[in-house]
């Protein structure tokens, strides 16, 4: 393993209150509950010494999200060659991607990194109408999104579509186009979300309203959720201000405020992975509708795949599981991730013996 330099060991040593402070936000539900997972966790971090920094201290480094495989610009092929001689040589897999940054999907056979996605942030965009109707919008992803780690590696993505359509069925939508053009659609009604936020700003500030600030400041006060008026004025009045910013967000470009940008940004990074996917050659994502459409019948019984049948097998698909990781992994802190091995069992959402690689699309492929 490569010896840990100065640079890397500051660097873990920088992320550590980030990762203590994550760990503590993860640690409960939203309920309260405390996740017995997350604690153990942070138990076994907690113990990490100075001796132990060594083992942190390999080329994988940053924050992880997105895999990307070969054909990327920013791949180290140096460390690839290493990965596989690794391979050939017995080595454990989970050692090969701590030292190399590099691990084998075995539902695929096709080798992968990650792509941080740390610096992923909404910026303002030109959204523009398209033919199929106002409500239906577009622009480009690079546009949309300020993410320079993946642009470097995949230029093309930064030009890929990028639409805000409130038709679609599920929270977001990959597509191919006749001429292969990468098309991502994000259930949203911008001009619709914008409208229906301006129109409650404008009865937050209309005394006549029951929506007026200080009409529910004096409801907050009398049904005890603050102990003084004064309180609830300063709470509802700082409420007023950040709505004020998100409606200028919205008209600015964004595509939602700032405060809600993962709303968007986890599907966004789930497409996105499906449009790497293509591009590598790794195993695809699908839907559970091609399962049940046409009638195809299930070998294991005989008959038609039910729903619930077809949807264990869309979730099973390689690059559904993938995509689903990519989105699991996307705000871990650099220390934490270096303990999460890609492939381990805690990270997937179904047994990694069950993952598999389904046969490939023919012509324009879906999601």
């Amino acid at each position: 393993m490569p010896r840990p330099t100065l640079a890397s060991l500051l660097e873990d040593f920088r992320n550590w209150n980030k990762t203590q402070d994550w760990m503590l936000n993860k640690q409960r539900d939203i309920y309260g509950n405390e996740d017995p997972d997350t604690i153990a966790l942070n138990e076994k971090l907690a113990g990490i010494g100075t001796a132990d920094m060594g083992m942190l201290g390999s080329s994988v480094g940053g924050l992880a999200g997105i895999f990307a495989g070969a054909k990327s610009r920013m791949s180290d092929l140096k460390a690839l060659d290493l990965a596989k001689q690794l391979e050939k040589s017995g080595e454990d897999p989970r050692k090969i991607w701590a030292d190399t940054g590099w691990f084998k999907a075995p539902w695929d056979k096709r080798w992968r990194y990650e792509i941080s996605d740390e610096a992923m942030k909404s910026t303002p965009a030109k959204w523009q109408p398209t033919i199929a109707g106002t409500n239906i919008q577009e622009t480009e992803l690079g546009q949309a999104y300020s993410h320079p780690d993946l642009y470097s590696a995949y230029p093309h993505m930064s030009v890929a579509e990028l639409y805000a359509d409130p038709t679609i069925s599920s929270k977001a939508l990959y597509q191919t186009g006749p001429v292969g053009e990468d098309m991502i659609s994000v259930k949203m009604d911008r001009p619709k979300e914008t409208q229906l936020l301006q129109d409650y700003f404008d009865r937050m500030r209309d005394k006549k309203s029951p929506d007026y600030w200080k009409s529910t400041a004096a409801e907050d006060y009398f049904d005890q959720s603050y102990p003084t008026y004064r309180e609830a004025l300063k709470e509802n009045l700082k409420y007023v201000k950040q709505t004020k910013r998100s409606l200028a967000d919205m008209l600015e470009g964004y595509m939602v405020p700032r405060e809600h940008e993962n709303l968007t940004k986890s599907p966004v990074i789930h497409e996105i992975q499906h449009a790497i996917q293509d591009l590598e050659g790794f195993a695809r994502g699908g839907s559970s509708e091609e399962f049940t459409a046409g009638g195809l019948i299930n070998p294991a019984t005989g008959k038609q795949y039910t729903m619930e049948e077809a949807d264990a097998l869309y979730r099973r698909m390689g690059g559904e599981v993938e995509a689903r990781l990519a989105q699991k992994r996307m705000d871990y802190p650099a220390l934490y991730r270096r303990f999460m091995y890609p492939l381990d069992e805690s990270q997937l959402d179904v047994p990694l013996s069950e993952v598999y690689s389904p046969k490939p699309y023919f012509g324009t492929r879906v999601k």
